[in-house]
């Protein structure tokens, strides 16, 4: 009778495939590790990322808050996040359009999550301050995205006065 060496057929798993880079953070505690997940990890998550400067659509962009947040969230919220959040992970840029829409969503879902684990809802950045301020600094800063987008630069730089372009035209 023929033999056959059986250690032929043994693939070790972590050499038969390439090392997986998961395009979601993975910062907040996992659930079903341990201890159950609590509102006091949320609290103690959401501040460290506000302490490090992180901002929110960063925070957001984490498997396990996702994960702790879908209950907390109105479906519909969550999932305008998770709309938000998927064509960054790809590498795709989000039309004007779609980046007011997720602004929008990743704003209720930070208050709403800040008044969950009991923390004063976080400081608008200074661009968003300078637009409630009134309607016509509203308006300059829709106009100053606007052009930032059609030009392909950062939206900061895009109406900033006696700035010139490459091509000599001033702005």
């Amino acid at each position: 009778m023929p033999s056959l060496d059986t250690a032929y057929f043994a693939v070790r798993i972590f050499d038969s495939g390439r090392p997986h880079a998961a395009p979601l953070r993975r910062s907040f505690p996992q659930a079903g590790r341990g201890a159950d997940v609590r509102k006091l990890h949320l609290r103690s998550f959401l501040a460290r990322q506000a302490e490090g400067g992180v901002p929110f659509r960063d925070t957001a962009a984490d498997f396990d808050l996702l994960l702790y947040a879908a209950p907390l969230l109105p479906p519909e919220l969550l999932a305008a996040v998770c709309d938000a959040i998927a064509p960054r992970l790809r590498g795709r840029a989000l039309s004007p359009r779609q980046e007011e829409a997720a602004a929008s969503a990743f704003r209720e879902a930070e208050r709403l999550l800040y008044e969950h684990a009991g923390l004063p809802p976080p400081e608008p950045p200074a661009e968003e301050v300078a637009e409630a301020d009134s309607p016509l600094m509203g308006c300059l800063a829709g106009l100053r995205r606007l052009v930032a987008s059609l030009m392909g630069g950062p939206p900061a730089a895009a109406l900033e006065p006696g700035r010139a372009r490459d091509d000599g035209v001033r702005k």
